[in-house]
């Protein structure tokens, strides 16, 4: 082997549904879900110089002491539902919370360093998305305000971490990492006011 490869082969299936009830004139339910399944398949030919950075390993192979490259095979798969309701408290004003869970698989480092613990595998992300918003016009539609209000939580969210390289200190490598948790929270706004035809003012901001 001379030269460095790596190639990944994914299939996947995804079946999604959603529906809705109106409740009364002015409120409605959206209910839906998703189901994803993926499989990937993994290979990558390290080559044998310079035996510095190394040496030589392959994946998949069914010798390696990294249990994961035996095969190079992965398989994932995630049920993710959605609900959300909205309510018009009038032709011109309107609320909504939504609610989601996404989902990223989890795969292997197509650029793996000197070692083949750099390949990987990581775990699948997933991800919890809430939102409260107010819609609203006024003044014969030639206003708006509108706020929204935000929290996104990961779970094994995916980074890449930098580090020094084991094998050659003067180089680095890079692994594809699960952290534990990260939240976000913010809160958006935005105004416009059109008092003629020919002036619009209009501003937003977040946080």
């Amino acid at each position: 082997v001379d030269k460095f490869s790596a190639g990944q082969t994914v299939t996947y299936y995804v079946a999604f549904v959603e529906t809705y009830w109106q409740l009364g004139e002015s409120t409605r339910v959206t209910l839906g879900c998703r189901y994803t399944k993926e499989k990937k398949a993994f290979n990558v030919q390290k080559p044998a110089v310079p035996v510095a950075e190394g040496g030589p390993y392959f994946c998949p192979d069914p010798t390696s002491a990294h249990v994961p490259c035996r095969t190079g095979k992965l398989s994932f798969s995630k049920f993710t539902p959605r609900v959300s309701i909205d309510h018009k408290f009038g032709e011109d004003v309107m609320a909504y919370a939504p609610w989601s869970r996404g989902f990223r698989s989890g795969g292997w480092n197509g650029r793996p360093g000197s070692t083949p613990d750099t390949i990987g595998p990581y775990d699948p992300e997933t991800v919890d998305s809430a939102e409260l918003g107010l819609r609203t016009k006024f003044l014969d539609n030639k206003a708006l305000f509108n706020v929204t209000v935000f929290q996104t939580d990961y779970k094994n969210k995916q980074e890449d971490q930098i580090t020094s390289n084991p094998v050659a200190p003067a180089t680095t490598i890079t692994f594809v990492r699960n952290a534990g948790e990260a939240r976000f929270r913010g809160v958006e706004v935005e105004a416009q006011l059109k008092p003629t035809s020919d002036i619009h003012f209009f501003a937003s901001g977040g946080y």
